[in-house]
């Protein structure tokens, strides 16, 4: 009789002792595990056959990034391989952006408190309010970023604040554009039900997010977008409702509409929420053609 396969999992981790540490205490409870001191000799191995699982510190030998890039190459091979970080890097932000990088989990080993392990997710509110938000188009630090990753093939520049790891481009706000421009023109069912899912997923939020903020200092430089974005998009589906009936909004209401979109422009974080312009086209009915082209300064 044939017994079960044995997961393979691999530990990529520049620092001996926790190398070895790592490896023992998972071949205990009957892993195979093959371990590597830094990317290139990992990418070797995994051009050859993929494990199960990576674990993978962030800093690796002298690339202070190593592992972000090793994600990355990673996900070119394979995009359901389970990643997961282990660091003694305290950084949220850092966690956050392994998680964007397609990790599954990180751990952030406090070493000097001996034994104590976080494990963080980019758990639904986190993502939900990260996806609608945008770094400022004057963000000269996110500009550098991205000049020397397109240069280089790395990121250098570090991870500590919540415009290092929104994306430019927010799939949320063209999701949500496609179906608003749907629904104002054929006002077609559909397109209703996806709009009202956008609506009250970001209307609830700040509620759900409310436990992270209190863990995690780097996104309280945003709490001010989930708390303005739970706002608007409560509005947003009383005057879905309101319209749904065939009522247009009084000028009293669109005022109102208007003070809640005016204070939640705002660039909290040096960022800012990126379905604003098509949620004031919810409000007046009206949605104005996007830009070919944002200005970066």
């Amino acid at each position: 009789m044939i017994g079960p396969v044995k997961k393979n999992i691999a530990i990529v981790e520049d620092e001996p002792a926790m190398r070895e540490n790592y490896a023992a205490a998972l071949a205990r409870h009957g892993y195979q595990v093959k371990t590597y001191a830094n990317r290139k000799t990992a990418m070797q191995a995994f051009g050859v056959r993929l494990p199960d699982l990576a674990i993978i510190d962030i800093s690796l030998e002298d690339e202070a990034e190593g592992g972000f890039d090793l994600c990355r190459d990673l996900r070119n091979l394979s995009a359901e391989l389970p990643i997961i970080f282990l660091t003694a890097r305290d950084s949220e932000l850092d966690a956050v952006s392994g998680l964007r990088l397609g990790a599954e989990g990180v751990s952030l080993w406090e070493r000097a408190a001996g034994e104590s392990v976080r494990v963080l997710r980019l758990v639904e509110p986190v993502k939900t309010l990260l996806d609608v938000l945008t770094p400022l188009k004057g963000y000269k630090r996110h500009m550098l970023a991205g000049y020397i990753r397109a240069t280089t093939g790395r990121d250098v520049v570090p991870f500590d604040h919540v415009a290092d790891v929104v994306l430019v481009d927010s799939e949320a706000k063209r999701e949500f554009r496609a179906a608003l421009a749907s629904w104002l023109k054929t006002h077609d069912a559909t397109s209703e039900v996806a709009l009202r899912g956008w609506l009250t997923l970001w209307a609830k939020n700040d509620a759900a997010l409310a436990p992270y903020m209190a863990q995690a200092d780097g996104l309280k430089e945003v709490a001010g977008h989930a708390q303005q974005l739970a706002a608007v998009a409560a509005a947003g589906l009383k005057a879905l409702d309101q319209r749904d009936k065939g009522e247009a909004l009084s000028a009293g209401q669109l005022a109102e509409a208007d003070a809640l979109l005016k204070a939640a422009d705002t660039n909290d974080g040096e960022t800012e929420i990126a379905v604003l312009p098509e949620l004031e086209a919810l409000f007046h009915g009206s949605l104005a053609p996007e830009p070919s082209s944002y200005p970066l300064f």
